[in-house]
């Protein structure tokens, strides 16, 4: 017979034994601890200063004092002293100081709580089943803070999964919100069930809400603004009657908008609008205050016109075959755009006392264009300025020319070659340099001074008059000579005031005008 039970190792009695009692309290007293077991806390480490026979404790790690390597037993303090009782796995123990129970899982204690709680299926006042493993029949259901906010967190495995909240009628869906399919937040609604409108989209990316089939609000009064602005609720836009749109500022209508046209209740105002009270020449015309122009599209510019008489406001298509025939036309390679401009009384427009005309090049390969402008102060064909080019990067490198001594090209023209590097103006100046003539030696006696052999240099570009020459030699005692120069060349050479009997390099620059 064994000598102890084999779950609780309570002592056994056994046959013909002696003093059965002992045996017999021996398994009480362990009965009286580990049944209803009940524990006043499980965080110290030692023994408490002043316990109290049947205090019961469950010895927190590391244990110290007189629980010394007694750690997760249970302590229970007796008229002798502290008796310890190692628990197995499955003990149960209410913690009196936390009023919660605890399990001792073979390796340490632990709460019986939500954490350690992982039932398959839970249902409360329902049944769950595999898809609803949670499932709750009640009035309501509330999910409160714990000192501070609260958090209900859907989450989804990935992008095209869906993580929302469906709401049901009779069990069919009828309205939908969340991340459906994507990470857009929308709110959808269904009128049978299985197929859904989006109503609200919010993109994710930018935030911005999109209303997919369209917003509606309530037709309002100038008090009930129906789409307003927060902060400003009586500034927006509603309905004052069917088929129409108004505007309000201040609760007061400012605009309405119907079939009929646009009725405003305030003054056209801004730098973009014509003042002084004058008459509008065309009924419904806004005018501009600028050039008093819509520039208005007028088509293609007839193949036999004469810019000198075109003064009506618009812009004039010309087409590259026409550049030929059309007569006082800044540049005729390709075709380009004409924009008529008039300053004029309103009721004289089209030979108005002021008339701009701006006329753009169109350049081949999307290349830079060319623009020109000119005007008409008297409104007469013979009255016309001359076309000044307007400057811009694509005119202001380039070949530079003139006609008649004005120029008509680029601003700058640069050129290099063997002879040295040569920069054009528009204005006429000419500037050629020379940084590499060599001469072989300064030696050839003149007076008390020694000069080196003449040295032609040819202009890398050619002036209209004999330019001024200057320059230096690379040597600090020796100095550059120019014989009077031609308008294509110049004869140079060094002079020294000792010998050199090595080359030197001669650097020079003439400067003059290419017209």
């Amino acid at each position: 017979m064994p000598d102890q039970t084999p779950i609780l190792s309570m002592p056994l009695i056994q046959a013909s034994q002696a003093q059965k009692h002992i045996t017999h309290n021996e398994a009480l007293r362990l009965l009286d601890v580990a049944v209803q077991l009940a524990v006043k806390n499980r965080d110290l480490t030692g023994p408490p200063p002043s316990p109290e026979v049947g205090d019961r404790h469950i010895v927190a790690q590391p244990a110290t004092g007189a629980w010394a390597g007694k750690g997760k037993q249970v302590a229970v303090y007796t008229s002798t002293g502290w008796e310890f009782f190692a628990p197995m796995a499955g003990w149960q123990a209410y913690v009196i100081a936390e009023e919660k129970p605890v399990v001792y899982s073979g390796a340490a204690w632990g709460g019986m709580d939500s954490a350690e709680l992982t039932p398959l299926k839970l249902g409360i006042n329902a049944t769950a089943d595999t898809t609803n493993r949670l499932t709750v029949s009640a009035p309501a259901a509330l999910f409160n803070h714990e000192g501070g906010g609260h958090q209900l967190k859907i989450n989804k495995a990935s992008g095209a999964d869906t993580a929302s909240l469906l709401f049901q009628s009779g069990f069919s869906g009828r309205a939908e919100m969340g991340l459906a399919g994507n990470n857009d937040f929308s709110i959808k609604v269904s009128p049978d069930g299985s197929s859904f409108l989006s109503a609200i989209e919010a993109d994710a990316a930018s935030g911005r809400a999109v209303f997919a089939q369209g917003a509606r609000v309530a037709a309002g009064s100038l008090a009930v603004v129906g789409l307003g602005f927060v902060g400003d609720e009586n500034t927006g836009i509603y309905s004052p009657a069917a088929n129409q749109i108004g505007l309000t500022t201040g609760g007061v209508s400012r605009a309405v908008l119907s079939g009929a046209g646009l009725a405003l209740s305030v003054p056209l105002t801004g730098a973009a609008v014509q003042g002084s009270g004058e008459a509008l020449p065309d009924l419904g015309q806004v005018v501009l205050a600028s050039m008093q122009s819509s520039l208005t599209y007028k088509g293609q510019l007839a193949t036999a016109s004469n810019l000198n008489t075109v003064y009506e406001p618009g812009i004039y298509r010309v087409d590259s075959a026409d550049t030929g025939a059309i007569t006082n036309l800044p540049a005729t390679t390709t075709g380009g755009m004409l924009e008529v401009m008039n300053q004029g009384a309103l009721t004289t427009r089209g030979t108005a006392a002021f008339v701009v005309q701006r006329y753009t090049l169109r350049r081949a390969a999307n290349g830079t264009p060319r623009v020109w402008l000119r005007q008409n102060n008297s409104a007469t064909a013979a009255s016309w300025g001359a076309w000044v080019e307007q400057i811009s990067q694509g005119s202001l490198l380039g070949a530079v020319s003139q006609v008649g001594g004005l120029p008509t090209g680029a601003v700058i023209e640069r050129g290099t070659g063997t002879n040295g590097e040569f920069v054009r103006f528009a204005d006429g100046t000419l500037i050629c340099t020379r940084v590499n003539l060599s001469t072989a030696n300064v030696s050839t006696a003149l007076g008390s001074l020694f000069t080196s052999a003449n040295v032609t240099w040819t202009f890398p570009s050619a002036f209209i008059v004999a330019p001024a020459v200057s320059g230096a030699v690379d040597s600090s005692d020796s100095w550059l000579s120019a014989a009077a120069p031609a308008t294509t060349s110049v004869v140079l050479r060094a002079v020294s005031a000792v010998t050199r009997a090595t080359a030197l390099t001669l650097r020079a620059t003439a400067i003059g005008r290419w017209f």
